[in-house]
């Protein structure tokens, strides 16, 4: 993973003030002017894009052509020394050959393109403006992905259906805003650059389901909501509804083969018994084995119907759902629990970054991350 200290920063200005090196420019040397930008890259899922034990345990699998493919996304345009998605991966890119699997133009490396009218040429580098280093072209390019087996990604094309492109709102709105997930008109201001004008700046941090401050994006990105509809002999009939808040993506989007978002919910009887119904994870973290009811929106990976590693599977089984959409759960829940009645329910929506089946077939520990509540909803019992 790639370090950026306050001795890195504090670092005389050499590389602002000589000519540029022949060799592809580094973060470091990026971080030298522009410390702030630096700092939040540092800790974003794009710095550590070939570095995850997911992805490594996924790419050793992999044969030669598809480890080449895999690596046009997650570590295309490093300085020697580095992996990883660069500065320069972005700001030298002009074009894109096709908006998936990696398919960038890029430009001049001396040449940095950003999102200002009064880009001023620098020791290090000339500058220029560029309308595509904000459009959703550029981030589709490695957020769309037809790979083989389950390996895909579709985030790109969502938003080109989406309430968010009618609304003319891109990728970079919400997750370089500084209340990821919103398109918040307040942002912080301050230089670009060391010693330059004061600007409206974008979070470099790329907020986004893995990153550490995932939670301030995941709040916002759904519902639930719990109603029982109506008594049938022994049981209550249940209706779950699971609204996706985003207006520019599906729920779950990216790599959903490898993510895990299910309903969990749980009866309380009159003694304050609770029963999970669905949704339970055993002392392992597993989902309980036999949970016939389990509603799960992750992608379905198999293989002839079978579960599946993603690079042996067929296309996957897409059970997500569209942006701005709601989705509506039938479930069944007994109306007493050894005499003692049904009196209350409470649904929760949860979220897991890497599935525990796939992480469990590919031999790794279960992931340290704690399952994640998007949502929360409770209904009394008739």
């Amino acid at each position: 993973m790639r370090t950026i200290t306050s001795s890195l920063v504090a670092l005389s200005f050499a590389a602002c003030s000589g000519a540029p090196a022949d060799a592809p420019r580094a973060d470091a040397e990026c971080a030298t002017c522009h410390p702030t930008q630096a700092a939040a890259f540092v800790v974003s899922a794009h710095a550590r894009a070939p570095e995850s034990d997911l992805f490594r345990a996924l790419r050793d699998r992999a044969d030669p052509d598809t480890r080449a493919f895999c690596d046009r996304c997650h570590a295309p345009h490093a300085a020697p020394g580095e992996r990883g998605v660069g500065c320069v991966t972005c700001h030298t890119a002009i074009a894109t050959r096709g908006v998936s699997n990696g398919r960038l133009v890029m430009g001049d490396g001396d040449e940095m393109l950003g999102g200002f009218d009064d880009a001023r040429a620098t020791p290090a580098h000339a500058s220029r403006r560029s309308g595509f280093i904000r459009s959703a072209a550029l981030c589709g390019t490695c957020h769309e992905v037809a790979g083989p087996g389950a390996l895909v990604e579709t985030p790109f094309s969502e938003w080109s259906r989406s309430p968010a492109r009618a609304a003319g709102v891109t990728c970079v709105d919400c997750h370089m805003s500084t209340s990821p997930g919103t398109t918040s008109t307040a942002h912080a201001r301050g230089p670009a650059a060391l010693d330059g004008p004061e600007r409206q700046l974008s979070d470099h941090a790329f907020v986004g389901p893995e990153h550490p401050r995932a939670s301030e994006l995941l709040q916002r990105a759904a519902s639930i909501a719990v109603a029982v509809t109506r008594r049938d002999g022994d049981a209550l009939a249940i209706d779950v509804t699971v609204t996706n808040r985003n207006p520019g993506h599906a729920l779950p989007s990216g790599a959903r083969f490898a993510r895990e978002v299910w309903v969990e919910l749980v009866a309380v009887d009159a003694l304050g018994g609770r029963h999970i119904v669905t949704g339970g994870l055993d002392a392992r973290g597993a989902p309980v084995e036999g949970d016939t009811q389990r509603i799960d929106l992750g992608d379905r990976v198999t293989r002839s119907g079978v579960a599946a590693l993603p690079l042996d599977a067929d296309a996957p089984a897409v059970r997500a759902i569209p942006a701005g959409e709601r989705r509506a759960y039938r479930l069944r829940v007994p109306a007493a629990w050894e005499g003692a009645a049904t009196v209350s329910l409470a649904a929760r929506l949860r979220y897991r970054r890497n599935a525990w089946a796939l992480r469990e077939a590919l031999g790794l520990a279960p992931d340290v991350a704690p399952p994640v509540d998007l949502a929360r909803a409770e209904a009394a019992a008739p």
